[in-house]
């Protein structure tokens, strides 16, 4: 069963790579034909070939995702200090909240104890939680970091400014595929983000929760990991 499930994420991989070959030579030739002198129904057939074309890649993507995913035993573990840690989110959280042109407060207070993660994957987790919120986040609105020493646990909490979770999304945004509520999800968006966080944080003993703010409207996404002493 294992070699099967490993042939079939091979196969996978393959697939959405071989994939992108041709996408990305219709993708160039649209670019192409948009320099040249074309009517306004040309124009039209052409928006259409490029936005279906930018979905096909959207959908690859997702298929990547979902086949990382099942790899989540696969990952390389060390022990780091709380300290260093911190530092390199808080550093990905400034790149990406910059780039997005996104204001950042910070609320850090925690115990320089030690973590043993994945820093690459757990990255991919963190980036995936940044870009939920930043879906949702209105335009120059604040994303807040919020990290602290929770008992043996690190927190680390996000959050944004939109119109926050429904209940619904409470109960099923972390599921694979979920997009039960189109306020909370854009066209871009596949329902694959959270599912994917929650595994990698799942393999490093933590919880992700979701929650709405009690301070102002807007969601909030904490991880939990567990620290050493």
């Amino acid at each position: 069963n294992w070699r099967e499930e490993e042939k079939k994420r091979n196969q996978i991989s393959a697939l959405s790579h071989d994939i992108k070959t041709p996408l990305s030579i219709i993708k160039g030739n649209s670019e192409l034909l948009g320099e040249t002198n074309l009517t306004k129904e040309q124009e039209t057939y052409l928006n259409y070939i490029r936005k279906n074309t930018n979905r096909i890649g959207k959908y690859i993507e997702t298929l990547m995702l979902v086949n990382k995913s099942s790899q989540a035993n696969k990952l390389k573990f060390n022990e780091i200090r709380s300290k260093e840690f911190v530092e390199h989110i808080e550093k990905l959280a400034k790149e990406f909240t910059s780039t997005y042109k996104l204001n950042l407060l910070e609320d850090i207070n925690y115990d320089d104890d030690f973590l043993i993660v994945d820093l690459k994957n757990f990255e991919r987790a963190f980036l995936n939680i940044l870009s939920n919120a930043e879906e949702q986040s209105p335009k120059n609105s604040t994303i807040k970091l919020i990290i602290s020493s929770k008992a043996d646990e690190l927190q680390i909490s996000i959050l944004d400014q939109g119109h926050g979770f429904t209940g619904e999304d409470l109960l099923y945004a972390k599921d694979q595929f979920y997009q039960g509520d189109k306020s909370r999800h854009s066209k871009e968006n596949y329902g694959i983000g959270l599912f994917v966080a929650e595994q990698i944080i799942d393999m490093h003993g933590g919880s992700l929760v979701l929650e709405n703010r009690t301070d102002e409207i807007g969601a909030k996404v904490s991880i939990l990991l567990p620290v050493k002493k």
